[in-house]
Parts: structure tokens; C-alpha cells; sequence
């Protein structure tokens, strides 16, 4: 079993130290720290666990549930920015990065706090953690064709993605939709909640 950050794994209990367990991974010692630990265990006890890279850039284990593993997508919070990018809540104690690259290049259009993207869990090429943004093709399999009876019906939706012209969403409804920017009152986000009225609805739904 090849030892990789974002994956959950079924670890044994190597030996316990002041601050935690030393957990073995296909050989590989990994810490889980004291504060991940929600009870205690014996040495050779199996336990599920996350693997993440700590501040340090270490191999570490967590009990916590992650909201996505390596390969899926889901919708993340933000909880933090900087220049190199975005941090987004993934239900672990360290927060996930969507890099700068992956950001519209108008830092105005970036995510803010308390928004919500759709994001993929990878790696960088130091087998690290990051975010991917979902593609449209990735957003057209999971969402639902809207229905004509949605005509003039008021809708709610997160921004996936902004271009010159406005935006598209996908709403709570599983539908994809757009918004031209002389329709909105505000300035168009990635990653900002919204809500509307269906104005038009497309023969492909």
C-alpha cells in the first residue's frame, strides 16, 4: 500500500510517546498527535486515521473525518486568504489551499470568507495536499436539467465560475445556471452564495 496524504487507512499502534501515538503505515512511522487522539490504545491496536502533511510538512495522522478524500470533490468553506491563495475548511485541523493559480486572476473575483467552492482534493507534485476547482464538466455530473416549470421561480446558488460577462452557479436545486453582470446588484465572486429569478430556461435544461 503506497503511504499518501488525503487517504484514510487502517494504521497499527507502533508505541506511545508524552505527546501522542507512532503509528505504522506500510512501515512508515506516522504521528498522531495527542490532540487527534480521542481516547487511548494499546500498542498493536488498529485504528482508522487520516493522513495529512502537518505544519512542518511531516506525514501525519488524524481521527478526524475529512469532508473529501484524495480524488473527490465536494464544497468547501473558506475560512482564510493570502497571496498564495485561499484555505478552505476540509474538516481537519489543517486547512486545505486552493492555490492562487486556480483563482480568477482579479483578486476582487476571489472567494471570501464564508463562501463556498467546489473542489477537488489532489496533490501537488511534493505528494502535498491542494485544492483543484471543479471544471464545468465535472459540475454537468452532478447536476439535474432544469425543468420549465422553474420559469420566473426564485433559486439559490453558489458561483463556480466568473467570466468578463457574469457568472455561473450551481443551485441547491442540482441546476446550472448564469448570470449576466448587469443583473446583479453586487460584483460576481467565485464562491459567493446567491440568489435569483429564473428569467430563461435553455432547451438543454
Amino acid at each position: 500500500m503506497k503511504v499518501e496524504a488525503g487517504t484514510i487507512v487502517t494504521a497499527r499502534v507502533e508505541r506511545r510517546a508524552s505527546f501522542g501515538y507512532f503509528l505504522s503505515v506500510d512501515g512508515q512511522d506516522v504521528l498522531l498527535h495527542e490532540r487527534e487522539a480521542e481516547k487511548e490504545w494499546e500498542v498493536g491496536a488498529e485504528v482508522e486515521v487520516f493522513l495529512y502533511h502537518d505544519h512542518q510538512d511531516r506525514l501525519a495522522a488524524t481521527r478526524c473525518k475529512p469532508y473529501i478524500v484524495l480524488g473527490e470533490f465536494g464544497w468547501l468553506e473558506v475560512k482564510d486568504a493570502s497571496r498564495i491563495g485561499v484555505f478552505l475548511d476540509n474538516g481537519i485541523q489543517k486547512e486545505l489551499l486552493l492555490p492562487a493559480d486556480q483563482l480568477p486572476v482579479a483578486k476582487s473575483r476571489w472567494p471570501r470568507l464564508g463562501d463556498r467552492v467546489y473542489v477537488q482534493l489532489e496533490h501537488d507534485r511534493q505528494g502535498r495536499m491542494l485544492a483543484v476547482l471543479g471544471r464545468e464538466e465535472d459540475l454537468a455530473q452532478v447536476a439535474e436539467p432544469a425543468t420549465r416549470d422553474l420559469a420566473n421561480k426564485d433559486i439559490t446558488g453558489y458561483i463556480y465560475k466568473t467570466i468578463a460577462i457574469g457568472a455561473f452557479l450551481l443551485t441547491e436545486g442540482q441546476h446550472l445556471a448564469f448570470i449576466h453582470k448587469d443583473e446583479a446588484d453586487e460584483p460576481l465572486r467565485l464562491g459567493q452564495r446567491m440568489s435569483g429569478r429564473v428569467t430563461t430556461n435553455r432547451d438543454d435544461g
